[in-house]
């Protein structure tokens, strides 16, 4: 994402001239990464504290709780205030050892999204009566109690990321610190850090999620938290639309990349009955195709233009029954790939996929909505200014103001390990209480089935510490039954 088109092909036949010159292995061993700089940055409770109390039911138990919507003030390295970030807590009342109580932090990703998304559409105490497709386009959505929300089992603290939300960086002071995995973990690190402390909660388990660039954040907060003053040990990490190796790009074509797609046009194919989905099932349907893809799929797809044309035809008249797009499609485009099943899927009844949620279908052709994601803007103000009782704090931004600028100025490398799969990998292996959950929406179409289990096979990991959890959905966390059960036995498992 920092490198674009003919630079990065460019500079990537450099590096692989320079390995072989040197007889070094990886491009890690030639250009290893930087060592972890010192965590710098120090959070303080800012002037601005909004308390209520309240009242509900979740997983069939009756919760007394206290919203609190505070500022922390984040100084750099001088003691200067750099940035004021907000969070809202939900922390549960009358409880004997709030000490043995775990406390979840959540944050969405972007980089540029508050987490606005986890908060009124899985894990808070109030959701959207429906997040998607009318959450993006109809502010009349009206909140309700969700009963699903794992407050019965952990208190809960939302983060919103400098610039988002209420979040801000001060007046002269350049926001380009934050905008980076490890300068972004320094703030949010500062935050959590200071928080238990003020909480008296650096007994408490500590529970880390974040959901697609948020899983970014995630592992390098665990990270950045262990090594933090006073160091705090996660106990498990949470981690959503699962985007951990993004960012690391080349201008090449990756085959494997193309090859993991497949299972994805499965997943699709066997929801719309584009292929068989009544004599098998979904995990059937997946499974067949990414035993293809990981074969005999991969190697052709590797092999492009020298691909032998018997070898191609035998692909090509294989992929129908494995992805539903017809054979002609293949012929007609002259390519093997199923990059365009999201519009070619169901091309014959005149729809697109969504391109977050394929159970989710558009007109072709259909103009985006004029003010998406008003829902959320809508009811976060209207919930924060009746029920949170918060005044004064001006708008609640969902995305950065200039969030394409953030997303394409971020810097994805990270510092003390080639990658955040390594990253991970020393985590586990340093702290043998952290335990990592994937949740993965079968119908992502941007964090896909396959590639999620790719970069975990790819991961030096315990597996007995690993669990993948499956919902009908897509790239954005929903309150199925099945994923808020799986969230809430990794909440409750002993330490």
């Amino acid at each position: 994402m920092t490198l674009h088109g003919s630079l990065r092909t460019t500079l990537g036949l450099l590096a692989a001239g320079m390995i072989a010159q040197a007889g070094a292995s990886t491009v890690a061993e030639l250009f290893p990464p930087p060592p972890l700089a010192p965590l710098v940055m120090t959070g303080v409770t800012g002037p601005h504290v909004f308390t209520t109390e309240h009242s509900g039911v979740f997983n069939g138990h009756l919760l007394r709780y206290t919203a609190t919507v505070a500022e922390t003030i984040i100084d750099d390295p001088g003691k200067i205030p750099a940035a004021h970030l907000y969070s809202v807590s939900y922390v549960a009342r009358g409880v004997t050892k709030p000490a043995a109580r775990p406390v979840m932090f959540i944050f969405n990703g972007g980089p540029g999204a508050a987490s606005v998304f986890l908060h009124l559409c899985s894990l808070g105490p109030k959701v959207l009566k429906e997040c998607n497709p009318a959450g993006e386009a109809n502010p009349a959505t009206p909140l309700i109690d969700n009963p699903a929300s794992p407050l019965d089992a952990a208190d809960l603290v939302f983060i919103d990321p400098t610039d988002t939300g209420w979040s801000h960086t001060l007046p002269g002071v350049s926001p380009a610190q934050f905008h980076s995995v490890d300068g972004d973990s320094d703030e949010v690190t500062a935050l959590i850090a200071w928080w238990l402390r003020k909480h008296h909660r650096l007994g408490s388990p500590v529970y880390v999620y974040g959901e697609s660039y948020g899983s970014m954040r995630a592992v390098a907060v665990a990270r950045d938290l262990a090594r933090a003053t006073p160091k705090v040990a996660v106990s498990g990490l949470m981690l959503g639309g699962f985007a951990i190796s993004f960012g690391r790009g080349s201008g090449t074509p990756d085959p494997v990349w193309e090859a993991l797609r497949l299972p994805t046009a499965a997943s699709m194919a066997w929801y719309y009955g584009k292929i068989d989905n009544k004599h098998q099932t979904w995990s059937q349907a997946v499974e067949k195709a990414m035993l293809f893809a990981r074969t005999h799929y991969v190697g052709a797809i590797i092999q492009g233009h020298h691909l032998d044309p018997a070898a191609r035809e035998r692909i090509i008249k294989r992929l129908p029954a494995l992805c539903g797009i017809p054979e002609s499609y293949f012929l007609s485009h002259h390519t093997i790939k199923v990059g365009a099943f999201a519009t070619e899927l169901l091309h014959d009844r005149g729809l697109v996929l969504d391109g977050d949620n394929g159970m989710w279908s558009h007109p072709a052709g259909a103009k985006p909505p004029k003010h998406p994601y008003i829902a959320y803007a809508v009811n976060m103000a209207r919930y924060a200014r009746k029920e949170l009782h918060v005044r004064g704090l001006g708008s609640y931004h969902i995305f950065t103001p200039n969030d394409t600028q953030v997303f394409e100025g971020w810097h994805y490398r990270t510092s003390g390990a080639p990658s955040l799969e390594d990253t991970l990998s020393q985590e586990m292996s340093g702290n043998p209480r952290l335990r990592l959950l994937v949740l993965q929406g079968r119908y992502d179409n941007q964090t896909q089935v396959a590639d999620t289990r790719y970069v975990l096979d790819q991961t030096d990991i315990p597996r007995s510490r690993l669990t993948v959890a499956y919902f009908n959905g897509g790239h954005m966390l929903e309150p199925t039954p099945e994923v808020m059960h799986s969230i809430r036995a990794f909440l409750k498992k002993p330490q």
